[in-house]
């Protein structure tokens, strides 16, 4: 799967905290990348597949970026008849999660 939500996590999860991938078919493929990072506000999470969108350039503007990765992962998602959802906590984390 396409690296940028791997990329995400990394960048926007502190030191010493927590990314968990997993790969696994059960009736179908799922992929599912969850960290301990900064998190998304909810009023937000429809947007952030949108080309160039960045949640708020103030808090990012230490993470570079385009606002390209997510919208090439939703692409590429659709592209495969696949499913993507989205859910995340602010100072919790976020949890990808694309089914085949």
């Amino acid at each position: 799967m396409n690296p940028n939500i791997i990329d995400n996590a990394i960048k926007y999860t502190p030191q010493n905290r927590n990314i968990y991938i997993s790969l696994f078919k059960v009736d179908k493929i799922y992929f599912i990348v969850k960290d301990e990072g900064i998190g998304i506000p909810q009023n937000k999470l429809n947007k952030i597949t949108n080309r160039f969108y960045r949640v708020d350039e103030s808090r990012n503007r230490k993470i570079k970026g385009f606002g390209l990765g997510l919208s090439i992962v939703k692409n590429s998602v659709d592209l495969h008849n696949a499913k993507m959802d989205i859910a995340s906590q602010l100072n919790i984390g976020t949890i990808v999660k694309i089914v085949f």
